[in-house]
Order: structure tokens, then C-alpha cells, then sequence
């Protein structure tokens, strides 16, 4: 049961961390001490017997040639930040709904919403997550047909059944 809590996470974690289009930056962490498990950089290269090191799209950690281990940002555990302000996907839901005419737009600016929430690097996952789920909901609302805001809904409440975990409402 931990395991598949284990897995759920990380394949969200994953998720979060492949979708970006930028570069990733690096966070450094404290190298652990060298043992036989874990050898000393090489000498000459600065580089650890079988570790990665540099960007590599923001999928693996390595070692950087100063000892210390290197890892993307979204791939930090226990980060308590919030939401991230979205000003022109507010301003543009804003409009759409005094305007109130287009239905499937209002819930496509919704749907965008919630995925840049999704994907929110520095929110920890309970804030993420439940927003975007709230914004994919009255998206849902708006337009049932739209496609991006079912996918991504099914896709978070997947998770937290898989983690058995209330869905938040």
C-alpha cells in the first residue's frame, strides 16, 4: 500500500518535472561522506563513478564536480510555498465571465488556469493540486466536453484514490 502511495507520488512528481519547457536550475544538497558504496570524484574529471551530473532535462540528480549533489527544483520534498499569482489567466476569467456569452472559453481560460496551478513549482502539492482540481472542476462546469480539464481531473483524483486518499472537494 506504501509503495503504490510511493509510486503515485513520484509519477506526479515526474509528471510535474518533464512538462516544463525550460532549462531546469539546479538546487545543491549536502554530498553524503565517501565510502565504499559511494566513491570519491575522480581526480582528473571531478566526476563520480557512475553518477550524472549537469542538465540533463530535468530528470536526473548527479554529483557536481565540487561534491555537492545537484537535483532539478521540482524535485524537493516539503516545499510549503504558495500559489503562484496567475494575473492574466485571473484578469482573462474575469472578462470572460462579465461578458458571459462564450461558454466554452470561459472554461478553456479555467482549464489553462488549472494546469499552470498543476504545474506550479514552488506550491507544495496539497495547494497545487486542490486548486487546480477546483479549476478544472467549474471548468467541467462551463463546457463538460473540454477535454483538458477532464483529462487533468480524472487524472488528479486518480492519484489520490491510488494514495487512498479523500478526494478534495
Amino acid at each position: 500500500m506504501n509503495r503504490i502511495s510511493l509510486l503515485a507520488s513520484l509519477a506526479l512528481v515526474g509528471i510535474a518535472a518533464g512538462c516544463g519547457s525550460q532549462q531546469p536550475e539546479y538546487v545543491a544538497v549536502s554530498a553524503p561522506a565517501t565510502t565504499a558504496a559511494n566513491p570519491a570524484p575522480d581526480s582528473a574529471s571531478g566526476a563520480v563513478p557512475g553518477s550524472v551530473s549537469g542538465p540533463t532535462g530535468g530528470q536526473a540528480t548527479g554529483i557536481h564536480p565540487s561534491g555537492t549533489i545537484v537535483m532539478p527544483p521540482g524535485m524537493s520534498v516539503g516545499t510549503s510555498g504558495n500559489l503562484t499569482p496567475t494575473p492574466q489567466l485571473d484578469a482573462r476569467i474575469k472578462t470572460l465571465e462579465k461578458q458571459g456569452k462564450d461558454k466554452k472559453a470561459i472554461a478553456a481560460a479555467y482549464a489553462d488556469r488549472g494546469y499552470e496551478r498543476m504545474m506550479d513549482d514552488p506550491a507544495s502539492p496539497k495547494i497545487k493540486y486542490r486548486a487546480a482540481l477546483q479549476d478544472f472542476r467549474t471548468a467541467l462546469k462551463f463546457d463538460p466536453s473540454n477535454e483538458k480539464a477532464g483529462r487533468n481531473k480524472d487524472m488528479i483524483e486518480s492519484i489520490y484514490r491510488s494514495m487512498h486518499r479523500p478526494i478534495p472537494s
